[in-house]
């Protein structure tokens, strides 16, 4: 079993003190699973280069392991706006 969370992403210039956002469906940034389980599916792959599409990987791995995943919104859990300019070369 795994736990992957559904998180708020904050929109642009949205604070906690006034959060506006959307629920992040796609995303699987966040990965709980039990050691046992991680081994089971392989882990992160090292493959890829740069940013982006190394969590749908994973997941992909956690399914064809057999492996049950959880998705659950989880309200206070947000993930910021931030510029990736710069980010990941």
């Amino acid at each position: 079993m795994t736990y992957t969370p559904i998180i708020i992403r904050l929109g642009c210039g949205s604070f906690l003190d006034r959060p506006s956002g959307e629920w992040e469906t796609y995303g699987y940034g966040l990965l709980g699973a039990f050691k046992s389980d991680w081994d089971r599916f392989g882990g992160y792959t090292n493959h890829r280069k740069g940013w982006g599409g190394e969590d749908w990987d994973v997941m992909d791995n956690v399914v064809e392991a057999d492996l049950e995943f959880e998705r659950t919104r989880t309200p206070y859990v947000y993930h910021y706006y931030h510029n990736k300019e710069g980010m990941w070369h």
